[in-house]
């Protein structure tokens, strides 16, 4: 076993690897972010590897998912070799060695074909949203279809009414109320949201319509964070996190931020519907409103996810730029009523809106090049 503790083991794996794309050495950032593809999440920072290999935060043994992912990430770009090298890393943090399900998942050049059923994949971002939703599992429906096949037939109408069953065996009466709220939410936003997205407003419509945004975009994201709930999930209760209030915190801070980020996909699909001259439909418009509450939601559950996968706990100092997203929304009202002429004019608006995700993009290719 080697002397070096894990955080140097990792490093030392790092700049054994390369960079699949430049095939420079591999950096902190682009570790991160093929560590995010890996697992299916947005990324880690390279600040948070940094912070793994100078030992100021380390992965949660409970984690198994990362440190695998980590191991066939480097794996890939040509730093770990094979499973000692694998193992030496793990060991290295006092982790368990690769099992032989574990090894055949990541290096199945070294072991037989055994006729084995393949392992089970990898928990991602996926997994974490759906879990408890109410899904069937491949056995549970080759259990109905077999069942379903004995008696008259056909079978599906069997098999579509135990479908059905195992749906609303599922539904408490606590669910059905979380559902009325969801629908609440809705309508206050299609109430108060949408009249920012409308096109040719006059002054007076554009200002009732920066109001009504102003106090949608505050009320909207708490709503949803509230309906976000972390006491009864399985994840957090096993985490045993000492500040849970934090928690809580980040998950508003993930509301409010992917409320914004729904919102200017949607203001984006608004402006384009404009140039085609596509009327509004109700059905479109709720769909907006829904895809915006659904982004706040989805952010809501995996900011503070990813934000624990990657420290270990929840720091201000680290990830408290993510609370800049509350009062945002007073910020773009201001810029609605003063720049409005300019954004619904085809040219200057199309120009302003390409600026716009030309400079992100540009962002992102630095980032990644870091």
């Amino acid at each position: 076993m080697s002397d070096l503790d894990f955080g140097s083991q990792l490093r030392l794996f790092r700049q054994r690897s390369h960079d699949p794309q430049t095939q420079k050495q591999l950096s902190q950032q682009k570790l991160g972010e093929l560590l995010g593809l890996e697992l299916g999440v947005y990324g880690f920072s390279g600040a948070a590897i940094s912070d793994w290999e100078r030992s100021e935060s380390r992965i949660n043994a409970a984690d198994r998912h990362v440190l695998l992912s980590l191991v066939k990430v480097l794996n890939f770009c040509g730093g770990i070799k094979n499973s000692a090298d694998a193992n030496l890393l793990l060991e290295a943090g006092n982790y368990r060695a690769l099992n032989q399900a574990e090894r055949n998942r990541v290096f199945p050049e070294e072991v037989e074909e055994t006729g084995s059923p393949p392992a089970t994949s990898l928990t991602s971002n996926f997994q974490y949203l759906t879990r408890g939703m109410p899904f069937i599992s491949p056995a549970g429906y080759k259990k109905i279809l077999l069942e379903a096949r004995e008696g008259p037939q056909p079978a599906w109408p069997k098999v579509l009414a135990a479908l059905m069953r195992n749906t609303t065996d599922r539904v408490s009466a606590i669910n059905l109320l979380k559902t009325i709220l969801w629908l609440w939410v809705l309508g206050l936003a299609y109430w108060l949201i949408l009249p920012s997205l409308r096109l040719f407003l006059t002054s007076g419509d554009l200002r009732q319509a920066a109001s009504l945004y102003i106090i949608g975009s505050l009320i909207l994201p708490l709503l949803i964070a509230a309906l976000t709930d972390t006491n009864k999930e399985p994840f957090w209760k096993e985490q045993k996190i000492p500040r849970p209030v934090r928690l809580r915190l980040f998950v508003h801070a993930g509301a409010y931020l992917g409320f914004h980020t729904g919102y200017f996909i949607v203001f984006l699909f608004t402006f384009i519907q404009g140039l085609l001259d596509i009327p509004p439909v109700t059905l479109i418009e709720l769909f907006k409103a829904a895809f915006l509450i659904a982004f706040g939601y989805i952010d809501a559950q995996l900011i503070p996810y990813n934000l624990w996968l990657a420290y270990q706990h929840f720091d201000f100092k680290e990830s408290g730029i993510l609370f800049a997203f509350i009062p945002f929304g007073l910020v773009w009202a201001w810029f609605l009523v003063e720049f409005y002429e300019t954004l619904a004019s085809p040219v200057t608006g199309t120009i302003l809106l390409l600026s716009s995700v030309t400079l992100i993009a540009l962002w992102e290719v630095r980032k990644s090049r870091n």
